[in-house]
C-alpha cells in the first residue's frame, strides 16, 4: 500500500503552510497600518492620537505572537515526519510531555548482554536507568529530559531510537504514533565490547584508594584518575574507568555545580591529558631500538653518570636516585654504562634524556605519527555524533632546543597524553608491533592502523618490560603474582602538585591478550600506587575469563 504522504510531500506542505501564514500576517499588517486603519473600526474610537499609536503597536504585537505560535505548530507537527527533527526533540526539548521522549530507547549492554542502560516506567513515563551508576557514566553517558544527553547515549542516539535506517515510506506512520502515543516505536539495542564486571571491579578499586596513608581505611581523600583496558588482539575496549564519577540515576542541579570536588563530570580515561613521565620510555625506547637495529648508528649502550647536561646548556637531567642519595648525605655515582634493557628496568632518566637528544626533532615527529599521538581516537561513530578521545599534546620542537628534547625523552616538558593513548602503546608492544584501532562495539570490524615497530623490536621490548616486573620498579607490586606480566611504572612531575603515578603493561607475557593503562593524579610513585591497581585489574580479567592460559 502506497503511503498517503511522503517525506518530500510533507516538506512541501509545511512550506506552503508557512508561506500562507506569512502572507496572512503581511495582509493584516497592511490593513492595520496602511489601509485607513481598517481594523480600528471594530475597536472603540480613541480621540487621543498618542493612544491610537499605542493601540496600533499592541495589535501588531498580538498578531505577530499568533503568527509565531502558528509557525511553531506547523514546525512541530510536520517535524515528526523527519528523523533529524525527532533526534533534535529528544536532545533539546526537555519538557515531560514531549512525545519524542516516549520512544522506547534501545538497551546498551555489555559483551555478555548485561544492561548498562535500560528503560524503566515510572508514573506513566519512561525513565532511563543505569544499573552500574557511576562506574560507567563517563563512557555510557546519560539520557535525561532535564539535563540532556551525553556519552554513547548521544553518539548512538539514532540507533537507540530506531531511526538509523527508517526510510521515507515509514515516516508517516512513525510521526502519527508519536503524536497519538499509540504503539510507540522501539529503538535498537547496542552491544559493547566492555565487560561490566571488570568495569565495576576496577572502578571500585580506584575509588577506594586514599591519598592519606596515615588515615583510617575510610579516611583521606579518594583517588582521582583513570584506567583503560584493551584486548591487544583486536583493539576491543574491555574497560574505561574515570574517577571520581557521579550517579546518573540521581542527578540534580548540584551534580553540575562548579564547586563539585574532583571534577566528577570529566572523563579522564578518554579526555584526561597528563605528562606520561617514565611510561613514555616504552614508546621512545621502542623507536630508538628500531632505528638502532636498522643501522643508524644509535648506541644501545650509553654511559649514564650522575647527571646529564644538555648541549644547549639550558638544563640538567638527573635520576631519582640522585636526590635520594643527596637526602642521605651521599653522592649518587650514576648507573655507569648500561644498555636499553637496564635503562628500562631501572627507569634511568640520564639514559633516555640522551636518547631524546639523539633522535632529535625528526625522530619525535616520526614517533608522534607512528603511535597516533597527533590524532583523536574514535571508539564509536554514529549518525549524529561519535565517542572519541582527546588528542595528545605532542609539541613541535625546535631542532636547537636540546633541553626540551631531553625532557621529552623522559616523558616530561610540554608532552601530555591520554590514558587511552598509553594503553595503545602497551598493546602495540604486546601485539608484535601492530597498532590496532580501539573499538567499543562488536559491529565495528577489527582495523589495523599500521605497524609502529617490527615484531623483533616488540619482542625485545616485551622482555625488557618483563624485567621491570621481576627485577625493577614494579617488582613489589607483582610479588607472588602467578601470571607473567610486562610493564612500566612512571612518576610524572606536574606543576600543580605531587607527581602523577602511572603504570602501563600487558599479560600474559608469553601470549599477550590484555593491555592496561593506569594513572592516579598526584599519586606519587607508579610502583606503589598505580601498579597494585593494575595487578588487581589483571586478576579480575583472569577471573572473568578475559585472559585465558
Amino acid at each position: 500500500m502506497e503511503p498517503s504522504i511522503t517525506e518530500e510531500q510533507a516538506r512541501m506542505l509545511i512550506v506552503l503552510v508557512r508561506v500562507g501564514f506569512y502572507c496572512g500576517v503581511a495582509w493584516l499588517l497592511w490593513k492595520l497600518i496602511f489601509k485607513d486603519a481598517y481594523l480600528l473600526k471594530f475597536i472603540k474610537p480613541v480621540k487621543n492620537p498618542k493612544l491610537k499609536g499605542v493601540r496600533l503597536v499592541s495589535w501588531v504585537l498580538v498578531f505577530a505572537f499568533i503568527a509565531i505560535l502558528a509557525y511553531q505548530a506547523t514546525w512541530q507537527l510536520g517535524g515528526f515526519l523527519r528523523p533529524r527533527f525527532v533526534a533534535f526533540m529528544q536532545k533539546h526539548d526537555r519538557r515531560k510531555f514531549n512525545p519524542a521522549l516516549q520512544i522506547q530507547r534501545g538497551i546498551i549492554a555489555d559483551r555478555n548482554g548485561r544492561a548498562l542502560a535500560e528503560n524503566r516506567k515510572a508514573n506513566g513515563t519512561v525513565k532511563r536507568y543505569y544499573p552500574l551508576g557511576p562506574a560507567t557514566v563517563h563512557l555510557v553517558g546519560y539520557f535525561d529530559p532535564v539535563f540532556g544527553v551525553t556519552g554513547l547515549e548521544q553518539s548512538a542516539d539514532s540507533l537507540l531510537m530506531g531511526l538509523d535506517d527508517v526510510n521515507a515510506d515509514d515516516w508517516e506512520s512513525f510521526g502519527q504514533r508519536l503524536i497519538t502515543r499509540k504503539d510507540l516505536p522501539q529503538g535498537k539495542n547496542l552491544k559493547l565490547t566492555v565487560d561490566s564486571k571488570l568495569q565495576q571491579g576496577i572502578y571500585d578499586k580506584l575509588v577506594q584508594g586514599r591519598y592519606d596513608k596515615k588515615s583510617k581505611p575510610a579516611g583521606g581523600k579518594p583517588y582521582r584518575g583513570a584506567i583503560v583496558v584493551l584486548d591487544v588482539r583486536d583493539g576491543a575496549l574491555l574497560a574505561a574507568c574515570s574517577a571520581p564519577g557521579f550517579d546518573p540515576n540521581q542527578m540534580t542541579r548540584k551534580t553540575f555545580s562548579k564547586s563539585q570536588s574532583g571534577s566528577p563530570l570529566f572523563n579522564r580515561a578518554l579526555h584526561g591529558l597528563y605528562p606520561p613521565g617514565s611510561v613514555f620510555k616504552v614508546a621512545i625506547g621502542s623507536y630508538y631500538l628500531e632505528k638502532a637495529m636498522l643501522g643508524t648508528g644509535f648506541p644501545l649502550t650509553i654511559d649514564c653518570g650522575p647527571e646529564f647536561r644538555t648541549p644547549d646548556g639550558k638544563g640538567i637531567v638527573r635520576d631519582l636516585s640522585y636526590y635520594s642519595y643527596q637526602a642521605r648525605g651521599k653522592k649518587w655515582p650514576g648507573f655507569g654504562e648500561i644498555d636499553l634493557g637496564k635503562a628500562i628496568e631501572q627507569s634511568c632518566n640520564v639514559y633516555f634524556a640522551q636518547v631524546g637528544v639523539t633522535i632529535g626533532k625528526d625522530g619525535f615527529d616520526w614517533l608522534r605519527r607512528l603511535l597516533r599521538f597527533d590524532q583523536s581516537l574514535t571508539l564509536y561513530k554514529g549518525i549524529v555524533g561519535s565517542t572519541a578521545s582527546a588528542k595528545s599534546r605532542f609539541p613541535e620542537l625546535n631542532p636547537d632546543d636540546s633541553f626540551s628534547m631531553a625532557l621529552m625523552g623522559i616523558g616530561q616538558g610540554k608532552l601530555q597524553v591520554t590514558p587511552l593513548h598509553m594503553a595503545m602503546v602497551a598493546a602495540c608492544v604486546a601485539n608484535q608491533g601492530m597498532l590496532m584501532q580501539p573499538r567499543l562495539t562488536f559491529d565495528k570490524p577489527m582495523e589495523e592502523l599500521g605497524r609502529a615497530m617490527s615484531p623483533r623490536t616488540s619482542a625485545f621490548m616485551r622482555d625488557m618490560m618483563a624485567r621491570v616486573v621481576t627485577d625493577g620498579t614494579a617488582r613489589k607490586a607483582f610479588d607472588g603474582f602467578e601470571m607473567s606480566v610486562g610493564g612500566k611504572t612512571g612518576s610524572a612531575q606536574n606543576p600543580t602538585g605531587d607527581s602523577h603515578a602511572w603504570f602501563i603493561g600487558f599479560a600474559p607475557l608469553e601470549r599477550p591478550q590484555i593491555a592496561i593503562s593506569v594513572v592516579v593524579e598526584n599519586g606519587g610513585y607508579g610502583g606503589s600506587t598505580a601498579a597494585p591497581i593494575a595487578r588487581h585489574a589483571l586478576e579480575l580479567a583472569t577471573r572473568y575469563g578475559l585472559i585465558r592460559p
